[in-house]
């Protein structure tokens, strides 16, 4: 018989099988209670120590902050663009502005800052924008004066960022076509 125990070490139950969180060491104190202030078997690595039962606090990873593309306008008539930005198409010698938001889940970062924002052709040519942030809100505008296919991506903006400061990002594709 073994003996198993919570992430927090609660004692949990009994299982026939050894596992992880399991010891053959019988606690003396069998109760599983979840009242606050309860005497309850917390297994301690080497013994089981009967102490006052707590509610364990749930660790709660960090969400990484997202752009989020809110708006775009063209200088030129005949943008075509998807609901959510992603796929854009506008006239060769269009110039278009972008506005976006940097977000935690549905709350936008109140953050001052620039950054670079590489955008790449298919054919493998590489641009460089600046992209401006006041109280979360990033704007930038870029002109496409011949005809191909540009995107942004996630991997792209976060190719020289290090971990702590990545975001993620549905991507924009932009196709600048001949009318």
């Amino acid at each position: 018989m073994n003996f198993e125990f919570d992430l927090w070490g609660w004692y949990a139950g009994t299982s026939h099988d050894a596992a992880p969180r399991t010891t053959p060491v019988a606690p003396a104190n069998l109760s599983t209670t979840n009242a606050e202030g309860e005497l309850r078997a917390n297994w301690s690595g080497v013994a089981w120590v009967d102490v006052p039962y707590t509610r364990p606090i749930p660790l709660i990873a960090p969400v990484q902050p997202e752009i989020v593309i809110t708006a775009v306008q063209a200088d030129m008539p005949g943008m075509v663009a998807s609901e959510d930005f992603t796929d854009i198409t506008v006239r060769v010698g269009s110039t278009l502005s972008f506005a976006a938001e940097l977000r935690a889940g549905d709350v936008v970062l109140p953050i001052d800052d620039s950054f670079r924002m590489p955008i790449r052709s298919r054919d493998g040519r590489e641009r460089v924008l600046l992209a401006s942030m006041v109280q979360g809100v990033i704007s930038f505008t870029v002109r496409f004066d011949d005809s191909r296919v540009w995107d942004v991506s996630e991997e792209v903006i976060n190719a020289d960022l290090p971990p702590e400061a990545q975001m993620r990002f549905h991507g924009v594709k932009v196709f600048a076509i001949e009318a």
